[in-house]
Parts: C-alpha cells; structure tokens; sequence
C-alpha cells in the first residue's frame, strides 16, 4: 500500500509529533460533520487524560519512510486555516459545525488538509493535499485562517 492509499482511506485518528514535543491529533466526527484536531501532549510534556498514541491497534506511519511524504519534515509551520462547508440552507447538516478540514501549510510551500470527506465527499477522516479536494466542494468552502506565523 502506498502512503497515498493509506492516508486517504485512514480508519482512526492521526496523530502529528513536532520538534521540541509537541504532538497533535486529528481525526472526524460524522456525526458533527467535522475534523477535530487537538494537544496530546504539549511541549512541557502534559497530555490529554486518555493517551491515542497508547492505542494498541495504532499503526506507526513515519514519513521520513516515504519520499512522497519526506517534504514534510523539519519545516516550519507558516499558516493553520480551518476550512467549513457553507451547506445549502435546506441541508440536513445545516446546524451541524460543518468544519471539513484543518489546512496546514509549510515554509517550504508544501501543505496538506486533515480532512474529513473532502476527497470523496464521504464520513471518513484522511490526509490529502489541497489540490485533492473533490469537485463538489467548489464553491462551497470557506476558508478561515487561524494563525499566521
């Protein structure tokens, strides 16, 4: 499998590990229609009361092993922007947070989105790059920076 197939079709949350300890977690939840992301442990080594990384059924994924994700190592975060679906006002979602997607882009120009559907219009959670999401979604996202670096 490569790490394409892998990471669009992604069964769990992902978790992200930073230089000086910092490690993030992202995953969805269909039934908000929503990426979640959040601390697993901070810098200072503090974590959430139940451990991801503890999961015994987690699969290690390293992107030093994979040139296709190698681009990603030791660069600096430059841009966090949350991307939300702006559903059709009949849309049964229309009260839902409706948030597809957590874009994080690098000071290398490379970027990737933990998404949630956005390449396959779907309920599951996957790492795809910008230019992945699916045609459908045109027109229908808003783009909502966090933080700029």
């Amino acid at each position: 499998m490569t790490p394409d197939e892998f990471l669009s079709e992604a069964l769990g949350p992902t978790l992200f590990y930073f230089e000086g300890g910092l490690v993030v977690g992202g995953g969805s939840d269909p039934s908000r229609n929503t990426v979640l992301m959040w601390v697993e442990r901070n810098e200072i080594g503090e974590h959430c009361e139940w451990l991801q990384e503890e999961d015994k059924r987690a699969i290690p994924f390293y992107a030093k092993d994979f040139d296709e994700w190698k681009i990603y190592l030791n660069q600096v975060v430059k841009s966090v922007t949350i991307i939300k679906e702006i559903p059709d006002s009949d849309s049964r979602n229309s009260d839902l947070p409706n948030e597809r997607g957590v874009l994080i882009k690098f000071e290398n120009g490379s970027d990737f989105i933990m998404a949630h559907g956005l390449h396959d219009c779907s309920d599951s959670e996957s790492l795809i790059k910008i230019t992945e999401i699916n045609p459908y979604f045109r027109d229908r996202l808003e783009f909502i920076p966090v933080k700029k670096i």
